[in-house]
């Protein structure tokens, strides 16, 4: 049975509301630590990724948030009115999980409109707003179907459907897309970015996978051990990474541990461990007195070059240990001097031909491609966490 919409029962979306400010927010279980002083701001309309490793404390974070735990210090305010105290029910939050909790004895319709009933909406309302989430996640013709008679995708379409259908302040994401298969989740992303930005959805994601994180949100920030190690806008936490934690995290990078051997504004000289001199970019400033640094690189900024070729630039050589082709990208492994992995992802189509292993061959990239950072001391016993995700 289809369900006809007819345009007089969508309301108009809501807009403009959700603004997030999170301030010294930390949550501890006694002498265990899982969020450490965090602050953020999110804007209006815009989505943030909390982006990091299993324990981390990004759940924790985004649980806080939405009210399901309580801080052990700091504060938290929507549109300037502070959540403590306020209990979830009242926070008026979409929230959308790895489990889509679908009422199996519930057909769609019911589904997306039982938190309605719950919260005792007018019966008036629910009908139109049932209409208009279900029509946002094109699932008009299956709001009489039973949850099991959905592919996977469709369902989480429901709970997202389910989700929208408060006309929220903030929308919750917690690995929404976990159980989905890798086309279906692209998509998906895609969507849900587009109904996000359509509504102007204040919307905060967590998620453990880089890409996720690149695809749907406006700013990303990068958690480690109970703290933001990163926040700012997404290109510029893939291109510009100020510590080396988030220049492996975010995608891959190249290392070359190194000492300082000039200076020049922004610009470093670093003498590398196999005795290649290399220029690279300080994101962050770099002490005088600090010597020791990693210059990093991206994968897809290097270009090869057979055996015998002049470079220019930044440049390493070394053996050929592995050649793996990916369809749209070649990705090589080389052995430079001292023995340590140099990874190159080129274009197909750019190389005259293809390199063998066992050959020399020459891996170059821009200066400006080159990032110089402080090396990473990695935390004491005591101030690392096990919180979940």
């Amino acid at each position: 049975m289809q369900v006809s919409i007819s345009p007089n029962h969508v309301p108009e979306a809501r807009s403009g509301s959700g603004l997030l400010s999170v301030r010294n927010l930390t949550k501890s279980y006694g002498a265990l630590t899982v969020v450490s002083d965090v602050s953020l701001t999110v804007e209006r309309g815009k989505i943030l990724a909390l982006l990091g490793p299993s324990g981390c404390g990004k759940t924790t974070l985004l649980k806080m948030i939405a009210g399901l735990t309580g801080p052990s210090a700091g504060e938290i305010t929507v549109d300037g009115e502070p959540l403590g105290g306020v209990p979830t029910h009242r926070r008026r939050f979409g929230m959308l999980f790895q489990n889509y909790a679908l009422l199996p004895h519930l057909n769609v319709m019911s589904n997306v409109a039982f938190g309605l009933e719950m919260q005792g909406f007018p019966k008036a309302d629910i009908q139109p707003r049932v209409y208009s989430a279900l029509s946002r996640v094109e699932l008009s013709e299956y709001a009489k179907r039973m949850p099991h008679e959905l592919s996977g995708g469709q369902q989480q379409r429901v709970a997202l459907a389910r989700a929208l259908v408060y006309e929220p302040r903030l929308l919750l994401l917690d690995e929404p897309f976990a159980a989905l298969d890798k086309k279906l989740r692209e998509s998906m992303q895609l969507e849900l970015r587009s109904i996000c930005n359509q509504l102007e959805l204040t919307t905060i994601l967590v998620t453990h996978d880089q890409d996720e994180a690149l695809t749907l949100a406006d700013e990303i920030a990068v958690m480690r051990d109970g703290r933001i190690e990163q926040i700012g806008v997404s290109r510029d936490i893939y291109e510009r990474p100020r510590t080396p934690f988030v220049a492996d995290f975010v995608g891959k990078s190249n290392f070359f541990p190194g000492t300082v051997v000039g200076r020049d504004g922004s610009m470093v000289s670093v003498r590398t461990e196999d005795g290649v001199t290399l220029q690279a970019e300080c994101v962050v400033p770099i002490d005088a007195d600090v010597d020791t640094v990693l210059a990093a690189v991206r994968p897809e900024a290097i270009s090869l070059l057979p055996p015998g070729t002049a470079p220019q630039g930044n440049h390493a050589v070394g053996e050929i240990r592995q050649v793996v082709f990916r369809g749209s990208t070649i990705t090589t492994i080389l052995a430079l001097a001292d023995n340590a992995e140099f990874v190159c992802s080129t274009p197909a189509g750019s190389l005259e031909r293809l390199p063998k292993v066992g050959e020399r061959w020459v891996a170059c990239w821009p200066v400006s491609r080159t990032i110089a950072m402080p090396q990473q001391k990695p935390q004491s016993p005591e101030n690392r966490t096990n919180a979940t995700a």
